[in-house]
């Protein structure tokens, strides 16, 4: 059931410890004497929830269409299952197919696999009230076979046919004769009479066995081609800001945002965390949607702290100051 099972670099990212961004103290410069000075320190940014989404191709490598083929998508840890629906692909073509694989709260190792399985409707058969009379025709002995093939599945059976071979032993020793019937196509749920007549030869056995096999053509499908990578979700940046200034800043917002490797902006989040007076410390958590963002495309953080100050008594001014933008890899 589970085909082609392999690790994923870079991509199998949990929340919680295994997916923790670590990042380094981010200083802020003082602002001017008597003002406030924030100094904000970030402890991580672990990745929780989102989707994995596994991408193939589903090819029919049979000789007939394979009807309403379903691609089953897993990851072994957390046990993660989820399926999508195909349709009929025709023999001898392939088509594109994304399951996506919704993670929750579920912690992702890093040696977790993945792996993929197809279904589809057939047909199955069965030989049914075979009756047999021994005869003799033309100097022969024949052994003349009368019955159905009921097709019990879920697809029609194409060009079936039903062949008998007669042994002298039970398991299929020395063949002492054979007889076949082409049936044509067996619908679902629909039954073919037959007539096969198994000659003997001209010296027939006192004892033989038949043995049936029913031949039809079939479809095989495979998936291929494929890939794993984890979208959305969202990344929790916990930290504290330390006013070490002279006045309160007021109206304090940090802002975090998740990069990718050319510094370009994937995702914001924000923070209101109100005052900060002089001497003291507060935390913040900034929580970030990833939308639609592939995690394995994060490759550190960035933001800014926005707070307003009260200079010479009644004026009010606001300032900005940047993080230090640099990189820490997922």
């Amino acid at each position: 059931m589970f085909r082609r099972a392999r690790p994923r670099r870079g991509v199998l990212l949990a929340g919680g410890t295994a997916a923790v961004l670590v990042v380094a103290t981010l200083g802020l410069a003082l602002v001017t004497s008597g003002s406030p000075a924030l100094v904000e320190s970030a402890d991580g940014a672990p990745v929780s929830g989102g989707a994995f989404v596994i991408s193939g191709q589903a090819t029919n490598a049979g000789a007939v269409d394979a009807p309403n083929v379903v691609v089953t998508g897993m990851v072994s840890a957390p046990s993660l299952e989820a399926a999508t629906k195909l349709g009929t692909i025709a023999a001898g073509a392939s088509q594109p197919y994304s399951v996506s694989l919704p993670i929750g709260g579920s912690l992702v190792p890093g040696d977790a696999k993945f792996s993929t399985q197809t279904s589809w409707d057939e047909p199955s058969l069965a030989v049914v009230g075979d009756q047999f009379n021994p005869t003799y025709q033309g100097g022969h002995g024949v052994s003349v076979h009368t019955g159905s093939v009921h097709n019990g599945g879920t697809a029609t059976a194409v060009k079936v046919t039903i062949n008998m071979v007669a042994t002298s032993g039970p398991t299929g020793g020395d063949q002492v004769g054979s007889g076949s019937q082409a049936l044509g196509d067996i619908a679902a749920g629909a039954d073919a009479a037959y007539t096969v007549n198994v000659d003997l030869g001209t010296n027939p056995p006192s004892v033989w066995y038949v043995h049936v096999a029913l031949d039809y053509s079939k479809a095989t499908v495979n998936t291929g081609q494929e890939s794993i990578t984890r979208v959305g979700g969202t990344v929790t940046v916990t930290g504290t800001l330390k006013n070490v200034g002279r006045s309160p800043a007021d109206g304090v917002a940090v802002t975090r945002t998740v990069l990718d490797s050319g510094g370009q902006v994937l995702a914001t989040g924000l923070s209101n965390v109100g005052q900060v007076k002089p001497g003291a410390s507060i935390h913040y958590t900034v929580v970030i949607d990833l939308g639609a963002a592939s995690v394995e495309k994060i490759a550190g953080l960035g933001g800014r702290v926005d707070y307003s100050q009260t200079r010479f008594l009644v004026v009010k001014s606001t300032a900005s100051n940047q993080l230090q933008l640099r990189h820490w890899p997922i």
